[in-house]
């Protein structure tokens, strides 16, 4: 009897260690998820402001073609 409060207490045991280690992995995770997010988002926003701008330069390129002709 005694022996298996033992065993019941080591697989307990073994079974907080492996929860903690599996909620570790998972922040770890979670952080890297949010960092490539973000960085993703940086690119977007980069690329929609170089869209815009070039947007902006060919309308403005128009309407002084426009203006001279």
């Amino acid at each position: 009897m005694i022996k298996h409060g033992d065993q019941m207490r080591k697989v307990s045991y073994e079974n907080e260690e492996r929860m903690e280690r599996m909620r570790k992995e998972n922040e770890e995770s979670l952080g890297r998820i949010h960092r490539s997010s973000k960085t993703l988002s940086v690119m977007i926003e980069n690329i929609e402001r170089r869209r815009e701008d070039k947007s902006s330069n060919s309308f403005h390129g128009e309407v002084k073609g426009y203006e001279e002709g």
